[in-house]
């Protein structure tokens, strides 16, 4: 009877430890499946996070130490000259018409090479006959060096006309007296001047434009460094429609 007891009892307590290690390995492999599938949650968003820090980083641009000086430029004058003689009228016509350029020289330097290339924008202002401003010739190119050297040279600005006219009349010899030969009547001179007034050059300004922004802007005076923040994109729609210069 105690033998049989103690078999029985051996039997309990061997289930009993069957059943406790087989409800742990239950609890252990739910506890996995959850712990699964929160990973599976978590990872899509560290994944996206740790894309989005590179994106970031490359959305910052690069921005390039930019030093502009103008570049000295002489005034242009022309002159013609026509006339002709009618009778005892000499008239003659002489024009004078005066132009001005500007230029100035750009030096870009960079800590690394651009990952994509910069692109230097230039535009030369001046005031027209009612003194207002305007963009009277625009340059760009694009630059992917470390430090670049780039100089720009604006077309010629009509600087205005002066046309001079001047009448010249031969008079009659006066007839002389008692047996006098006749004296010379000389000549009878008259000028006019008109004046077509043009514009006057007011300076230039040189913008740097790196990943799709302007990240620097020079100009020669303060008052047009200004102007070009004010009216960035009125200088974009001029640098949109000129050309690259090739270099």
């Amino acid at each position: 009877m105690d033998r049989n007891r103690t078999h029985v009892g051996g039997n309990e307590v061997l289930g009993y430890l069957e059943l406790s290690a087989g409800l742990r390995r239950m609890f252990l492999s739910r506890a996995f499946a959850v712990g699964a599938l929160g990973l599976a949650i978590l990872l899509p968003d560290r994944a996206l996070a740790q894309q989005q820090v590179p994106a970031q980083r490359q959305a910052a641009p690069q921005v390039p130490t930019l030093h502009a000086v103008s570049l000295k430029r002489g005034n242009s004058i022309s002159r013609t000259q026509s006339g002709g003689n009618e009778g005892r009228t000499n008239v003659v016509e002489s024009s004078k018409k005066s132009s001005r350029s500007a230029a100035v020289k750009v030096t870009l330097r960079s800590f690394s090479k651009p990952t994509e290339p910069y692109e230097v924008q230039c535009f030369f202002a001046a005031k027209d006959s009612s003194r207002k401003r305007i963009i009277f010739d625009a340059k760009k190119t694009f630059s992917s060096e470390i430090t670049d050297e780039i100089s720009f040279f604006s077309k010629e600005l009509d600087g205005g006309t002066e046309i001079k006219q001047t009448t010249t009349r031969k008079l009659a010899d006066t007839p002389g007296l008692y047996g006098e030969p006749d004296r010379p009547g000389g000549d009878s001179k008259r000028s006019k001047v008109t004046a077509a007034n043009g514009s006057k050059l007011e300076g230039w300004i040189v913008r740097v434009v790196s990943g799709g922004k302007v990240v620097r802007t020079e100009a020669s005076l303060p008052e047009l460094k200004r102007f070009a923040e004010q009216e960035s994109a009125m200088l974009e729609g001029y640098a949109f429609s000129t050309p690259a210069m090739r270099r």
